[in-house]
């Protein structure tokens, strides 16, 4: 929205430097053809390179999981427990160790 006054040069109103309305697109907008235009190229060394990245974060994640399911008391001749049985299972050890220092 453009008001124009007393002679001046037109002026943005509020609700339009909001919506981002105006001669200039609003910051952190890209329109389409730009969007188009910059079409990211990945080479085979980028790629490798998070694919190494990658790894890495994945071999830590199942470290630290390993570490967690010696920690939460199950049975012995249960199958190795999921991510998402450990977690669960640890929500449950840790609720229930907070609910025995609370008695105490």
């Amino acid at each position: 929205m453009i008001a124009v006054t007393g002679g001046h040069a037109p002026t943005r109103s509020p609700e339009s430097a909001c919506l981002g309305m105006g001669n200039t697109p609003a910051r952190g907008v890209t329109t389409l053809t730009a969007r188009s235009k910059r079409k990211r190229v990945i080479t085979t060394v980028q790629r490798q390179a998070a694919n190494i990245r990658e790894r890495k974060r994945m071999f830590s994640l199942n470290e630290a999981f390993d570490e967690l399911r010696k920690k939460v008391p199950t049975f012995a001749y249960e199958k190795r427990l999921s991510r998402i049985e450990t977690l669960r299972l640890a929500i449950v050890y840790i609720s229930f160790m907070t609910d025995l220092l609370k008695e105490n």
